[in-house]
């Protein structure tokens, strides 16, 4: 099965669907996607069961291979969807702010995600990034941590090149690299360190960082 969002304008509902290959039937697993269900985005997440929830803008989303968890990025928020348990769940970001902030993982403030990616490290340790327009931030579940590690967040522009990010303890904060407009992150590969690669697409163009 493919999982796929389907989001109506303004907040006005959103969902996340499978597609059936081999019957090419479509059904909702999260969400509603009738027109007006959707929550506002400086509202509230009310945890809740599988169609239940409510969604703003879901703009991305990826799944735990090793445990089927899905994490979804709605907006300004990153959410938890764990099958087994028929729950979604906020993990971190903030309804209530409208300016860009690095702080714990439920005082964090997203202003407009538009990726987000995750893998293991050869330590097994959980990684998450998060892009937003013009900059990348990471997710530490163990320090309890939102951090921005590249990019400007108030400044667009663009480098033609790539930028190299040590992320399996301390990510390094790199304020050179310049994005004018991050549309997607996605696992790339393992390297023979302790960093894996990621790629990033800006304005179309890839590049990477580990």
């Amino acid at each position: 099965k493919i999982l796929f969002s389907d989001n109506r304008p303004n907040g006005g509902g959103a969902c996340i669907r499978s597609l059936d290959v081999n019957s090419l039937t479509v059904a909702t697993v999260l969400g509603n996607c009738s027109v007006g269900s959707g929550r506002s985005k400086y509202a509230a997440f009310v945890p809740g069961s599988e169609l239940a929830v409510k969604f703003h803008y879901i703009a991305a989303m990826t799944r735990d291979n090793s445990t089927n968890i899905l994490y979804i990025a709605d907006s300004n928020l990153i959410l938890r969807y764990d099958p087994v348990g028929h729950s979604v769940n906020l993990l971190a970001g903030s309804f209530s702010g409208s300016t860009y902030t690095d702080s714990t993982l439920l005082s964090s403030v997203f202003i407009s995600i538009t990726g987000i990616a995750t893998t293991y490290d050869h330590d097994n340790k959980f990684l998450m990034y998060v892009t937003e327009v013009t900059s990348i931030r990471y997710v530490d579940f163990t320090n309890d941590r939102v951090s921005k590690v590249a990019g400007f967040i108030t400044t667009p522009g663009w480098d033609n090149g790539y930028t190299t990010l040590h992320a399996s303890n301390n990510p390094i904060i790199h304020n050179t690299i310049m994005f004018g407009n991050i549309t997607d992150i996605i696992f790339y590969r393992m390297d023979n360190d302790t960093a894996p690669y990621f790629l990033v697409s800006d304005f179309g163009n890839p590049g990477t960082f580990h």
